[in-house]
């Protein structure tokens, strides 16, 4: 009986292993995101990347907190997790993409159960045919109980069953079970939006730092107009260490007016541009629609 369920036993441990990748995924994407969004512009990348891994109980609360994630999916050998983190460049980081997010919940509120739902619902002692055990209610318990893996890593381990050959399920005789019960409602789960409702004010991409900008605006004495020279804005760009074909680049894209000067969004812009070249990212050759500074739409 053993041997006959073993194709079974093998599809529950692989989707069990599954959830706890999905989820351990899911808590990586907002660690990494919290991360990127803690380093510095400008300087003091190294200093600041290393206090926050000394403080990584403090960065899993934070995260756990904001993010309404489960703890036990969060990472449990601090010293492992620790030790990944100092081989990489928190600036390289990317932040969180929610389409991917959901297709993440969906695997996990939808296609995992409906893939369950698929599995034979019983084990059989061939010896009497009569049910022994529930699939369901067995995978229910394990991936309830068991914690995810502590790494980064998500690089996905098979064990070599029938030398990688998919095993051919023995079909079960015809039982009569009891239908499944519907599944209740999730109380979390987002309503539908009201048609009437005024949209949101689309978000202006460098406007995330705006106050941190205009700090480093104010030290470079705009005139009346609350804007800089050239002389002043050329000064404030060098001193981001971007080399000359680039800074043509940004200069290009936030004084796309033509006046020789930038007020207080075009330097904000010119200092996201920047942060971009820094990331590795190409710039574009016209500035994207949702870039253009608010008072000029």
């Amino acid at each position: 009986s053993d041997l006959r369920d073993l194709p079974r036993n093998s599809a529950v441990r692989k989707i069990n292993e599954l959830v706890k990748r999905a989820r351990l995924a899911k808590v990586n994407a907002h660690l990494i995101s919290y991360l990127k969004s803690q380093m510095p512009s400008f300087s003091g990348h190294a200093k600041k990347q290393q206090e926050l891994i000394k403080d990584l109980p403090k960065v899993f609360r934070t995260v756990q907190r904001t993010a309404v994630l489960p703890v036990g999916d969060f990472p449990t050998d601090l010293n492992s997790f620790g030790s990944k983190l100092r081989e990489l460049n928190f600036t390289k980081f990317s932040k969180i993409k929610q389409k991917q997010l959901d297709l993440v919940e969906q695997l996990l509120a939808v296609d995992i159960p409906r893939l369950m739902e698929q599995l034979p619902r019983q084990l059989y002692d061939r010896s009497n045919e009569m049910p022994v055990n529930d699939v369901s209610a067995k995978m229910a318990h394990i991936a309830a109980a068991t914690p995810p893996p502590p790494l980064l890593s998500t690089t996905t381990s098979y064990s070599e069953e029938n030398n990688g050959a998919a095993a051919e399920e023995e079909k079960p005789p015809d039982v009569p079970t009891e239908p499944p019960k519907p599944k209740a409602a999730n109380p979390f789960a987002k309503k539908a939006a009201n048609p009437f409702a005024k949209k949101a004010a689309p978000v202006w991409p460098p406007g995330e730092k705006k106050a941190e900008y205009d700090a480093v605006f104010a030290t470079y004495e705009p005139n009346a107009e609350n804007k800089l020279d050239s002389d002043g804005a050329v000064a404030a760009l060098q001193a981001t260490g971007l080399d000359q074909d680039n800074l043509f680049k940004v200069w290009e894209l936030a004084a796309h007016r033509g006046d020789g000067m930038l007020d207080s969004e075009e330097f904000a812009l010119a200092m996201f541009l920047v942060e971009k070249v820094n990331a590795g990212e190409e710039l574009p050759e016209t500035l994207e629609p949702d870039w253009v500074p608010p008072a000029q739409r």
